[in-house]
């Protein structure tokens, strides 16, 4: 049934659901890359102002955030099979864009060391996995371009994230809680949309890969 599903869909040509799993890829690396994580350089002046702390000291909790986020990958393949992706998109850019929010009312470099690792562990797979695996399991044909265009996007989002985080900060004593604030919550709702349009395979939906059949052909 899903093969005549399938066959049917690509004869009529009705590629929506693809279309719409690409904008969710992009909504995906946009909100979290392109607003926040590709972003981070902006905060670490106004942390090593707000902390007291130096340089080293806070560039320590970011590579103690990046080893545990690398442990965090390395078991994606089983967190995928375990839940949901859909359900499980949302929870992890709602706990890693919400510590990121609760960042702008840190004032110790503890709870940096805390928070930071959370956010990075929790946004693995909705910031880092999500976008490329979604166009690589609903596209064969033109997926190299797709994933140029999310990329591009995120780093279009990063610049201009990058400038508006700026000027949300300001100068001395920073306004952190703003930024972070502002910055956090609109990437968590861009990020929230395009969780709830996630489908992790065409095949659970009776849909084949967008021109898997002229690869077929």
């Amino acid at each position: 049934k899903e093969e005549t599903v399938a066959e049917n869909t690509e004869v009529k040509g009705d590629y929506k659901m693809h279309w719409r799993q690409f904008a969710a890829a992009c909504l995906l690396v946009l909100g979290g890359q392109g607003l926040v994580y590709n972003c981070i350089a902006n905060y670490i002046t106004p942390i090593m102002y707000v902390t007291g702390q130096g340089q080293a000291v806070v560039g320590a909790a970011m590579s103690l955030a990046a080893l545990c986020m690398m442990i965090v990958l390395a078991f994606v393949g089983k967190i995928l099979k375990k839940f949901k992706l859909r359900p499980l998109l949302m929870v992890c850019s709602a706990i890693g864009m919400g510590t990121f929010i609760a960042m702008g009312m840190i004032k110790s470099i503890a709870g940096f060391y805390i928070a930071f690792p959370i956010m990075q562990m929790a946004g693995a797979i909705p910031v880092y996995v999500a976008g490329p695996m979604l166009i690589t399991n609903w596209f064969e044909e033109k997926k190299g371009m797709l994933l140029g265009i999310t990329m591009a996007i995120g780093n279009i989002g990063a610049t201009v994230g990058s400038l508006a985080a700026g000027s949300l900060l300001g100068g001395e004593p920073y306004n952190t809680a703003l930024a972070f604030g502002v910055m956090g919550a609109v990437a968590l709702v861009v990020m929230l949309v395009g969780a709830s349009m996630s489908v992790i395979h065409p095949a659970t939906v009776g849909l084949a890969p967008y021109g898997a059949g002229d690869a077929a052909a």
